[in-house]
This record gives C-alpha cells, structure tokens and sequence, in this order.
C-alpha cells in the first residue's frame, strides 16, 4: 500500500487516502471502448493498447457493451507492448441501467463468459439484456464497478434520489460483496459531473467504500469525436442534421468531445480534490490476473468403445484401412503412419481427429459427399480415416506442412460438404456434442466501400438518391478483382477515394466541393470497421466442457445456430482449434448428378474407386473444353490448357495451382510452362534440390517444397523447415525471414555446399514470399477436378442436369451452362406443369428444367405444386389455379415461360389468366361457369417466345440467344465461328456474341481486361488492352458486344486481342 497523508471528509470517500505528490501520481484507465462496441466505440482494440503504451499507462481494461469482440487482439497487442491487459465489460441490464465488470481472475473470466452468453441468448441477434437474476449466479471473481452515468446508482443520483441510489448500491455489496464494489466516477466536463462525482463519493464514503475514475473512453483524441458522431447516427438510423435540429429534445449524441483516453497527468487535472480515486485503479489493475483458455484443453474426450484411450481407438482405426489402401507399399506406409501416429500423440490431437473422424462417419452413413482440402490432405492418417482423398505419399507430401511440434499451433482441417446436406451436417455435431459444448465461429461483418459510402452519406444528410447512385457504381467497379486461394472471383475492397476518383473521370462541380470531400474522408474512415457480427462460412468449435464458460456465445441469424464471438483468426490466436464445415456446390452437382446416373441408368458409381487414368478425362481437358468444369474454366486456366496439356493427375495439380495470385505474381507461370514445352532447360541451382522441384521442372510452385528445400539443402528438421515456410507467408516477410538467414546459410554450408550457391538458394527461396500454394490443398482440389471431368465425359446429360440443378456455382451462368451443354450434343425439353419436376431432370438423354428456375416460383413452391400435381396432371389453366393456390403473378410467371404449352398458346392462355383466377375463386357448390368466346390471339413467334423465356427463368430451354440476334449480327459484319478456325493467326478479325462471365480486370494483368463471348458454335476470349477499356467501360456492360481485333490463337480454344469494342445494334 502507498504511503499518503491524511485527508479530507470528501477525499476519504474516495477510500481513505490522502493527497499524493503530483510526481508520483499514476492512473489507468478501467473504461474504455473499442470499435467492437459496434457503431459506438471508435478505437481498434490494438489502438487502445498503443495508445495507453504512448501515455504511459501500465494497464488498460477493454470495456465493450456485452461483449468480448474485440478481446484476442487487444490482449495479445497489450502484452506485446508491455500494458497489462485487463477483460472487462460493460452490461446492459434488463432495465437498460449500464454496469462495468472488470474480470479478476480466470473464474471471473468464465463468469464474464457466462453473463455476456446469458444476456445475448436471452435476445434476439444483435442484442443483449442481462437479467438481475442472472448475474446474482456468476459473481464470483469479478469486481464491479457501479457504472457510468446511466449505472443502476449514478442514473437515481443524478436525479437525487439517493434512497434510490442507496438501495441500489447495498443490492450490488450483497450481490458481489464489499471487497469487490467500487463507486466509479467520471468527469467528462459535463455540466453536472461535479455534482454527481461528489454525491456518488459521499454515498460510498457512507458505506466505507473506495472510488475508482474512469474516462468511459470511446475514442483516442478529440479528433474521433466526429467519427463516433456518426456511428452513433447509424446505429439510431436518424441523420445527424435531424439529431442536432432536435438538440432540445433527448440526444443520443455525447454532448462534448471529451470521451478521449486520457494521460495520467490529464486525469490528475480532472480530479485534483481525489487523486485516491485515480490510485485505485493501479489497485484494482494490480489484482487482475487471468490467463486465456488456449489450446486443447478445450477438446472434448471422444467416447471410444470398450474403454480405449482416444490414441489406441485413433491407431485401430487406422490399422484397419492401412492394408486396403496400401497393398503394395504397406511397409513404407506403416513407417509414415508410425510416425504420424506419435506426433499426433505427442500433440494430444487424437481427440480431434476422432471428432472429425465421427463426422465423416455421419457423412457416409447418410451417403453425404464430403471431401477434406487444405492441409489436411498432407496426413497419411487424415486419408486413412477418410477425411481426405488424397494419397500423401503419392504425392510427395509432408506431414510437417500439416503438424510439426516445432511450430506448434492448431492443425486446419477444412472439410467440403455438398451444400445442400451442410446444414444436416452442423445439426449433426450440435446434436452429437450437445449445444452447449459445440458452436460456430463468428466473423465481422466490416465496412467496405460502398457500404461505407451509405452509411456515412446517410449519417452526414446527403440525398439518399445521390449516394445510392454511387455506392452502385462502387459495387458495380470490377477493375479490381482477382481470384482467392480456392480459385473463386473475389472483389478487392479499394479505398473510397481511389474508387470515386477512377468512376468519376470528369468531377462535376459537386463532387469537388467540401461537402463531398467530407463525405469521402469519413466513408473511409468508416471502412474496415466492424458493422455487425457474422457466422464464419464453416469454422465450428466442439468442446469438453460447455462453450459458454470458455468463449461468450450469442445466437446467429440462421435458427438453431449459435456463434461464438470470436473470430476463425482470434480463434487461432488462442490455439483454439476447430473444424471447417463448408458447403461447395460443385459437390452439390456432382451428387446430383451421381443420383441421376442411379436413377436413369441404374448404375451406382463410386467416385473413390476411381484411378485418375483415365485418357478420355485429360482429352476433355486438353479440349480446353471445361466449362462446368471445377476450378479449370475460368478463361485465365483455359489460356494455359494449350501450354500445359494435362496428362495424369499429377498435371491437373500443377494446373489448379498455377492460375493462382501467388504463382501469377511470383512470376513462375511462365519459366515452368517454358520449361515443359522444352523452350528451355530445367536446371537446379545445386543436385540437392533436385527431389524437391524435379515434378515442377526447377520451379518453385507448392509451399511444401519450402520444406523439402530446407531438409535436403540445409539440414532443417521438417518442423522447421514448416517454420521457414511459414516466415515466407508472413505479413512481414522480409523481418521474419531474417531469423532464419544464417541458419540456413550455414546448414547448407555443413553440407558441403558452397557460400554462393546457399546464397542463391536462399534468394530464390525469399524471392518466394507470399507466392506459394499448398500442394496438399491443389491435390485435394485435383480430385474434384477429375470427378467432374469424369461424370462429363461418361455421363454427360446427368452431369450438367447437376449443375443446372445448383448454378449458379463456378464461373458462369445457368444460360451459358445451357450453352456448353448443347454443344455437348445434349437436347433441352421446355418447361411444362404437367412433366417438370421441382429440380432439372434428365428425360431420355435430354434435360428438362424444374420448376425452381421460374422466377416467382421458389424451390417450396416448386416442391408443393409438384407434390399438388402427383398422380393427376393439370387439366387446365382453372384448375392449377385451383389446386395449387399460387398467386397471380407467379402463376403469369409459368405462363411466360412456356410451362402452360401443353395446355394452350402462350399469349392466349396469357389472356385468360384473370378469368381464370376469377373462376376459381367462385363459391363452392356453384356450377363452373363457361368461359367466354374470346378473339383468337396471334401466337407468339419462336424469337419472342425465346426472348420471353430468358427474361422469365435466365434459360432458354430451347435454342442460344445468339440466334435471335443472327442477322444483326451478320449486318455487323461479324466472323461465323467457323471461318475463324481457318484464319491465319495474326489476322483481323471480327466477332460476336453473348457475354458470358462478364468482364475481369485482375490486378496481375496489369490493367488488362479480359471477357468471353458465347455463341451457339463455341466460345471467343477476348483480350481487352487497358487504354481500350477505359475507353469503352460502359459498352462493356451490355449483353452483346461486337468486337474487332487481331487472332492470337485458334487452338483448343479461340482468343483475340480486341482493337475496337462496340454493342450489337
């Protein structure tokens, strides 16, 4: 305890101390809000922490409303910096009174977990009202402080009530006990703060109580305050011209901007009268301790049959499958799998793969096509317990890159789950475990740049009409794109003012003014911030003991979910592991398709039966044929399919990674297909690392060969070299990588090797950084590739049926899928209420579209009209009318797509579409009326009906658009398809044709465009040089393009470099 002196009355109310020398004084803050106390609290949680270093402060506690969002990141950045981090929160109670509990110890930190679980449950998503009764159960470890103005005290003494007041801090003293009860102050120069400080200090001084100051800090400086302004008009939904118009009434605005994070010296000057109540918090800072849980604590003990400890149960499971998959390698197998069977041992992981294990299980017994990536696909026990299809010692892979004890850490398991069965699976593993020890991980919803421009824009009280127009052309921008790690298209979030800049060529007058500046600053300002919580695409979280006492829990927005509010990263961070249950359509379609087979040929196909050697696979890909094709259809892999040439699954591994931003980038496309199409030698820098890179010709491409260089080059133990590789995929590559320099100079050194040849390895390994692509996570994704190619060449109806029945998925559209099936040679049937089905079928070699694929018509009503039909079909528009109840327009839906052709001429039955709503709404028992004799309508022409029925379902169910169109495009002078297959390269040239994925601009090609043209006879890429397409960026929006350039190649696929781009006419 400090030396003081004694005191006043007043100060003594503050605990007792006497006044201290201004030198010695010292404070920290107990009351701060982050960004995480969503559209409130400004500050990111590691801001907080950097800030309170620069002010000097030793701690700082992290005071969220009802949640702990922002904990992992503050924490660990607190700890780094040398502040000691404090886990507090600030409650809302049932009757909206606030109360700040501060986590002592790692049972106060459980009961946080508890309360904040208790409030959130108890509401719907996005709130949190914690009931009194509640928190009288989880006191223990926690030290309460009373609030802040709107605290269950300070909001009666602020209305001098204290026998309110006073009856409300004797319930706190019951509840949490004298020793664990502070009276916070907070003078934020309000008008009354003085007042009320002194009032809540005279009721603690009366009940021999200390006090404690806090700021209530919801930003760094003075600066913020606009900033929190407009969060806090987003979250009320009320302009901030309206909140300061209505300044008489109550505002939900602070009322000064002196919410800012306070130095010691600076809250000395605030409370010169009770320097005991800044003490106090040193006091308080100096009992909290607590210790995250981390790691595999948190894992549940797998119930193995007859007793067995999850090891032993691991091992037998493994025993069993090891001689049916490797009969002739079974002795290096077994080698492999002792191995990995000790790490995971020596990890205390056997738990985990059990866990994943059982869900596998789950999936066959339910004939669910579930298929693990990542990874996870580098473990021979991963592919004996079914979780992977990938056979790591085939491929050459290392366990290391998956588990090392050297790197620590969690393992990743990702598991692909056909999409429509996801959801069965998660209510599997709730109901396995319990829902109070499973759980899925959170993700935050954050600011990007049009969402940041509609919300500032609203918040500033700009024309709702004008942002609008924007935040579309933002959203609309597709110059910045590129594809993520598994291949998918993803928009890169560019800064506000970049983005207005580049849609905005010609700045009218309004745009240069101050208002717009102020808008676009704060837009940013906004971006990358929390909005709301998510739920992560698949992390779940399954745990011994119940989730709430370890991670606070609140419900998602999908029924019978719950989410943890922590994040896939943070998780992480904790060593928490998880498992990633995600849906991929393409397994979707894939199961279809496999159902279709069974259902109209008979035959029951096992996917893992098959051998990857099949010539006719690789000749449809070497067709450059792949669209419908998993991960090789984009038109960048179809660029590389003539270079390539994949031959065996090795090839279709290689063809997955490269199109990748890391290889891209990296620049290793380009040497490697050199290389294999022998326009230049495959070297190595030394014979050692030959083994590592002989499959990619000397090239560095998979992240695995990091570890393999580092074994056989250097001396490294796997477990480090997975270290090294990792360093390489930092953030900060190049400070991380220095650690390891003159290990691995000097390793290679002890094997002989010579200063500058270890020199140049180790800068082709830095060269490497960030480009590199797990090759267990291209094999696992490999395999689908081969399925899918696989069912198109043996199955091809039943196939696309598959993917028509999920699209959209992958690349391209339902119509540019209908496209490439055709030219596969497969036949379309219309739609019709009396022979379509919910979903697409086959019927007799041909594809019939479902009912699903109208719009207005949802898959349950789909499923209901079908179930309605059953044995009887329609016999008229009246009575489907009748039977199915569905509405009007849905029902005018059908007609305009043709599904009533059965039953009468589109436009006529189009016509007495009212009437027979009218008849079928008669009273019961009345005689059916006889419609009226009506005109004969003109039918509609084959162009109209074509038209009509793409508008109405995205399809045409009959003949390509392109077709409509021929004639105008033949006055255009456009090239047939044909003509352009015997035309030199080199050559002008004119095409066109329906666009089909629209246009990309991914950042590797350098401001090049690319899109691709369909037409009935095939597809046209089309290179776009930059200054073309800024040139034509709004013809490049329309449907048609016709489009002049120069043949660049005919084989397997057609492309031109475009010259001159205009729309059909």
């Amino acid at each position: 305890m400090m030396n003081v002196h004694r005191c006043s009355s007043f100060t003594r109310a503050c605990g007792g101390a006497g006044v201290v020398p201004h030198s010695s004084l010292m404070f920290c803050e107990l009351h701060a809000h982050s960004t995480y106390s969503l559209l409130d609290g400004v500050p990111f949680p590691e801001q907080l922490a950097e800030r309170a270093a620069e002010l000097g402060l030793t701690a700082i506690a992290l005071t969220d409303h009802d949640a702990l969002y922002g904990l992992v990141p503050f924490y660990l950045r607190a700890r780094e910096l040398g502040v000691k981090p404090i886990i507090g929160v600030e409650f809302t109670l049932e009757d909206e009174s606030h109360l700040t509990l501060l986590a002592e110890n790692d049972i106060g930190y459980r009961n946080l977990c508890r309360l904040i679980s208790a409030g959130r449950m108890a509401r719907p998503k996005g709130e949190s009202r914690l009931a009194w009764a509640t928190l009288t159960q989880h006191t223990t470890g926690l030290i309460c402080l009373t609030g802040c103005r709107r605290g269950p005290v300070a909001r009666h003494a602020l209305l001098n009530d204290m026998a309110a007041a006073r009856r409300w801090l004797v319930w706190l003293l019951d509840v949490f006990g004298r020793k664990s009860v502070y009276m916070e102050l907070q003078r934020n120069l309000r008008r009354d703060d003085v007042r009320l400080s002194r009032r809540l200090a005279g009721l603690a001084h009366e009940h021999r109580l200390q006090c404690v100051a806090t700021g209530n800090v919801h930003y760094l400086t003075r600066d913020d305050a606009d900033l929190q302004d407009v969060l806090v008009s987003i979250r009320e939904r009320v302009p901030l011209p309206k909140i300061v118009a209505g300044r008489n009434a109550v505002s939900p605005l602070r009322p000064n901007h002196e919410y800012y994070l306070r130095s010691p010296t600076a809250m000395a000057a605030l409370y010169p009268d009770l320097p005991e109540a800044l003490q106090n918090t040193l006091l308080i800072a100096e009992r909290c301790k607590v210790s995250l849980p981390t790691g595999l604590q948190t894992l549940p003990q797998f119930p193995a049959p007859h007793g067995l400890a999850a090891d032993d149960y691991l091992r037998r499971l493994c025993e069993e499958q090891l001689p049916r998959h490797y009969s002739r390698n079974f002795k290096e197998a077994k080698v492999l799998l002792e191995k990995e069977l000790a790490l995971i041992a020596q990890l205390g992981l056997a738990n985990y793969f059990l866990v994943v294990w059982d869900i596998i299980a789950f999936c066959q017994r339910r004939g669910i096509l579930c298929h693990g990536r990542g990874s996870a696909a580098n473990s021979l026990v991963a592919k004996l317990l079914g979780i992977s299809a990938v056979d790591p010692i085939a491929q050459g892979l290392v366990v290391e890159r998956f588990l090392s004890v050297e790197h620590g850490g969690t393992p990743d398991i990702d598991l692909d789950i056909d999409a429509a069965q996801r959801e069965s699976v998660i209510q599997y593993a709730y109901d396995r475990w319990g829902r109070d020890h499973a759980v899925m991980a959170c993700t935050y919803i954050t600011y990007r740049s049009a969402s940041a421009i509609r919300d500032a824009g609203f918040a500033l009280g700009f024309n709702p009409n004008t942002i609008e127009e924007i935040a579309t052309a933002i959203e609309g921008e597709r110059r910045a794109q590129e594809l993520d790690e598994d291949g998918q298209v993803k928009h890169l979030d560019v800064p506000v003012d970049q983005l207005t800049t580049r849609l905005f060529d010609h700045p009218t007058t309004w745009l240069n003014s101050t208002e717009w500046q102020r808008l676009v600053t704060m837009a940013e300002r906004l971006r990358k911030r929390p909005r709301h919580l998510g739920l992560h695409n698949g992390g779940m979280i399954v745990t011994g003991e119940p989730i709430a006492s370890l991670m606070p829990i609140e419900p998602a927005t999908m029924p019978n979910r719950t989410v943890v509010q922590f994040d896939k990263e943070w998780l992480e961070e904790l060593g928490i592991v998880k498992i990633d249950l995600l849906g991929l359509r393409m397994l979707s379609a894939i199961s279809d398709a496999l159902k279709l087979v069974r259902e109209t040929r008979g035959r029951r196909i096992d996917l893992h039966a098959l051998d990857f050697r099949d010539k006719r696979v690789y000749d449809q890909i070497c067709s450059a044929k792949t669209i419908g094709l998993f991960q090789v259809e984009s038109g960048a892999q179809v660029s590389v399919i003539p270079h390539l040439q994949p031959r065996c699954f090795q090839d279709l591994v290689v063809e997955v990674s490269l199109i990748r931003p890391g290889p891209l980038q990296g620049n290793m496309v380009r040497p490697y297909l050199r290389r294999r199409n022998g326009q230049e030698p495959v070297t190595y820098p030394h014979p050692s690392l030959q083994s590592a890179l002989e499959d990619t010709l000397g090239v560095i491409i998979f992240q695995e060969q990091v570890i393999k260089i580092a074994r056989d080059f250097a001396g490294f133990i796997p477990g480090r070299g997975e270290l090294l590789r990792r360093a390489l995929g930092s953030k900060n590559a190049s400070e991380s990588l220095e650690a390891f320099h003159h290990e691995f100079i000097q390793g290679a050194l002890a094997q002989g090797v010579s200063q500058p040849i270890a020199e140049k390895v180790w800068e082709m390994i830095a060269g490497f950084a960030g480009y590199s692509f797990s090759k267990a996570h291209a094999s696992a994704f490999a395999v689908i590739v081969y399925w899918s190619a696989w069912l198109r060449v043996h199955f091809p109806a039943e196939y696309f049926c598959g993917l028509l029945r999920n699209s959209p998925l992958g690349t391209y559209p339902p119509n540019v899928l209908e496209s490439e099936a055709r030219r596969n040679g497969i036949r379309f049937l219309p739609f019709d209420i009396n022979r379509s089905k919910a979903k697409a079928t086959v019927e007799g070699g041909a594809i019939r579209f479902g009912l699903d694929y109208v719009k207005g018509i949802g898959a349950e009503q789909a499923e209901a009209t079908i179930e309605i039909r059953g044995m009887q079909p329609f016999r008229s528009l009246v009575d489907f009318v009748e039977r199915t109840h569905l509405d009007r327009r849905a029902v005018e839906s059908l007609i305009l797509a043709g599904a009533f052709g059965s039953l009468g001429e589109r436009r006529q039955v189009l016509w007495d579409l009212a009437e027979a709503f009218d008849l079928a709404r008669r009273p019961q028992g009345l005689p059916l009326a006889v419609p009226d004799e009506h005109a004969a309508m003109h039918p509609m022409t084959e162009a109209q009906k074509l038209i009509i029925t793409f508008a109405t379902t995205g399809v045409t169910a009959g003949m390509h658009l392109v077709e409509v169109r021929r004639d105008a495009f033949t006055r255009a002078g456009c090239w047939p398809y044909h003509q352009l297959l015997k035309t030199r390269l080199g050559s002008k040239v004119k095409v066109g044709g329906l666009v089909a994925d629209g246009v990309r601009r991914p950042p590797t090609a350098k401001g090049t465009a690319f899109l691709r043209l369909d037409s009935p006879d095939g597809i046209v890429d089309v290179i776009i040089p930059e200054e073309l397409y800024l040139k034509s960026h709004d013809i490049l929006r329309s449907a048609f393009l016709v489009v002049e350039g120069v043949l660049r190649q005919k084989q397997p696929a057609i492309a031109i470099t475009a010259k001159r781009v205009e729309a059909l006419k």
